[in-house]
């Protein structure tokens, strides 16, 4: 029997800005956000046959990030089986299938950069791929918001603006003439996660609070933030740009959890353009002048650790650092190949 067995690549996400404008009538915030794609993945294995009943089998790669694997879901609920059966339940194929899926981890868990969502896109790309591109570009959007709100973004990558819940995107290409973005330092507290639902009702309950526009209007910038930073992207201005990097989340955040408050200054300290947290948290991002400085910067700021190892036992978490860059692609299929299995014949 012929099996399918392909390659998938999904990246990992990071809100450059974070607004909330309000809540909706359906008890979502309305948001607005820009969006980008970075050069941290999760791999995925897709081997795919025909079967007498139809299957689904999750495991992890020993190549997995030991600290993400351990909490990583592996049963019916898990977002890559949960969009395999949404896919199918619109374009069901001929036959049962066996899908057998191999997740190499490499995105931290609960760290607002996606990283379920990204394996639920991969899901999603696998599967089209396999049926030969059966439903457009269009409706695979479609179907990745029946998801979750960062799943069209996961999706299709690159540089956007989302706004309703996030998941409303608009494209913004980069162009090749224009001056290369920075790069990005990611830094996430191993142990530490915010619940999102959390974050919103701490927001929203919040006196005295100052949305990111507000905040930039009162520099004399602009009224709005995450259009006049997306403009000025697409002009190449990253340095003008990044003065209006931010997030309404912070305000509420920040007062609860010192570490990444001490998190922002270690890395000005270092000389970080900006230092922003992405999402909901817990994940901040650092923006550096190049991949090169970004490593150079992560090797600084591990030695600042290691010389203040005498207070280690009042040290918060460690962190998982990561230089990445700002790329243009979603989830891809950057392997496939047919071959004979005679396993469920």
């Amino acid at each position: 029997m012929t099996g399918t067995t392909m390659k998938v690549s999904s990246p990992a996400k990071v809100n450059l800005t974070f607004e909330i404008l309000g809540t909706r009538e359906d008890g979502y915030h309305e948001v607005r956000t820009l969006l980008c794609a970075i050069s941290l993945f999760d791999e995925l294995v897709f081997t795919i046959t025909e079967a007498r009943e139809p299957e689904i089998v999750i495991s992890l790669s020993p190549d997995s990030h030991e600290s993400f694997a351990k909490d990583f879901p592996l049963g019916t609920d898990n977002l890559i089986a949960r969009a395999i059966r949404l896919y199918l339940s619109h374009n069901p194929h001929k036959k049962p299938l066996k899908i057998e899926v191999m997740v190499t981890k490499r995105i931290p868990m609960q760290a607002g950069l996606a990283g379920g969502s990204a394996d639920g896109a991969a899901a999603l790309r696998a599967m089209n791929d396999f049926a030969t591109n059966s439903l457009d570009e269009d409706e695979l959007l479609a179907l990745a918001a029946k998801l979750g709100a960062d799943m069209p973004f996961s999706l299709s990558g690159g540089l956007k603006i989302g706004s309703s819940r996030g998941d409303v995107l608009e494209s913004l290409p980069l162009t090749t003439e224009a001056p290369r973005f920075p790069a990005l330092i990611i830094a996430k507290p191993r142990h530490l996660a915010i619940s999102t639902p959390w974050a919103f009702k701490a927001y929203d309950a919040a006196a005295d609070k100052i949305g990111l526009s507000e905040k930039t209007r009162d520099k004399g910038l602009t009224d709005d933030a995450t259009l006049y930073a997306a403009d000025l992207l697409l002009e190449g201005r990253w340095e003008e740009a990044i003065k209006a990097f931010g997030n309404d989340f912070e305000q509420v955040i920040f007062p609860e959890y010192q570490e990444l408050k001490d998190i922002r200054a270690d890395f000005v300290a270092l000389g970080a353009r900006a230092v922003n947290m992405t999402g909901s948290g817990p994940t901040m991002y650092a923006i550096v002048d190049s991949l090169q400085a970004a490593h150079e910067m992560i090797e600084a700021y591990k030695e600042k650790q290691r010389i203040d190892c005498h207070a280690c036992v009042n040290k918060f978490d460690p962190l998982d650092l990561f230089a990445v860059e700002i790329i243009e692609s979603g989830a891809f299929v950057n392997a496939i190949k047919n071959e004979l299995k005679q396993d469920d014949c």
